[in-house]
């Protein structure tokens, strides 16, 4: 059994020179890249580019280019994220209370999946109303402490309560609905209820993602989601399409994006995608005079998917392939 050697930043650099990538003299003086970004993040953003034990000539300053675009994409596809994550917590607090007042959602068995036994529905509402008391101490909001929003166990209404909550949290209870509840609000968002669950899923490992400084544009993917019920040209975004089935067995960038971006679209149709739209075609952009393009290692069929996932925004499109052409 081996054991993990201490390198220096100089000995990092000659081990990944030593596999073909190509670090100048500058970057030897002052290792930057390694001081900020680290040894094991470049060499995880680096991976697409190591065939047979070798980097073939890719620049170090490629690689950390690709670390801060995907830490751009990350930002802007928080951003997208946040209006979904409100949505859903909007929807269901409408859907709460209208059909079981203020503070019936505290009650479990009103909304939960019956099937689930009562021993485990009970077991779920006295950690949930846990979690919601925790988060209530550590709210700032002063709504959160006035007497006439809280019920004599001292806990929020359905619109307060369900504001504190994590994007698990609100995956957990859409998971758990009882089926009319579920296909009510899948209605919502002009879907079926599997696919709202498969697609929520998906936006929550997305922004656990982007909150966790991990890698976005290299992630893989796999899932049993019938994406037909999302687009419709499906087969013109993705590389990895089942026209028969209509299904996805595995894939990546692609798939997020199309999913936040119907998401998104679904509550405001006039959301500005010219951010990511930006981030994709600049990681798209060959990092070496043999790269080249690097649409299908993200999920997509070809350069031109982008025209069939984003059709409203072709100025933005060409703005954006100009910029890093």
């Amino acid at each position: 059994m081996t054991t993990p050697r201490n390198l220096a930043y100089k000995q990092q650099m000659k081990q990944l020179a030593s596999l073909g990538m190509i670090i100048n003299s500058k970057e030897f003086k002052k290792p930057i890249n390694f001081e900020i970004i680290g040894y094991y993040k470049i060499k995880e953003f680096s991976l697409p580019f190591l065939h047979k034990g070798s980097y073939n000539g890719i620049r170090l300053k490629s690689i950390a280019n690709r670390f801060y675009l995907d830490k751009n994409l990350r930002m802007h596809f928080l951003q997208a994220i946040e209006k979904i994550e409100l949505s859903l917590k909007i929807k269901l607090s409408y859907l709460f209370t209208n059909k079981y007042q203020d503070f019936g959602y505290l009650d479990f068995k009103n909304w939960f999946n019956k099937a689930s036994g009562n021993d485990f529905i009970k077991k779920q509402e006295l950690l949930f109303k846990k979690k919601i008391r925790h988060s209530m101490k550590k709210a700032s909001n002063p709504e959160y402490k006035n007497k006439f929003n809280l019920n004599k166990e001292g806990l929020p209404s359905a619109w307060f309560g369900i504001s504190l909550l994590m994007f698990g949290d609100i995956e957990f209870i859409i998971k758990n609905l009882s089926r009319k509840n579920a296909i009510k609000l899948a209605k919502e968002y002009h879907l079926d209820y599997k696919t709202l669950l498969s697609v929520v899923g998906l936006v929550h490992l997305a922004r656990n993602i982007c909150c966790h400084n991990q890698n976005l544009v290299d992630v893989k993917i796999k899932t049993q989601l019938n994406i037909n019920k999302l687009f419709r040209n499906a087969n013109k975004i993705l590389s990895e399409y089942s026209s028969k089935q209509g299904r996805m067995d595995m894939n990546g960038l692609a798939m997020v994006t199309m999913c936040v971006k119907y998401m998104v679209d679904e509550i405001d149709p006039n959301y500005d995608w010219d951010d990511i739209i930006s981030d994709i075609v600049a990681l798209a952009h060959p990092v070496s005079k043999n790269g080249g393009e690097l649409y299908h290692h993200m999920g997509f069929k070809s350069a031109r998917s982008l025209r069939n996932l984003f059709p409203k925004n072709k100025r933005d499109l060409k703005e954006a392939q100009r910029r890093v052409s």
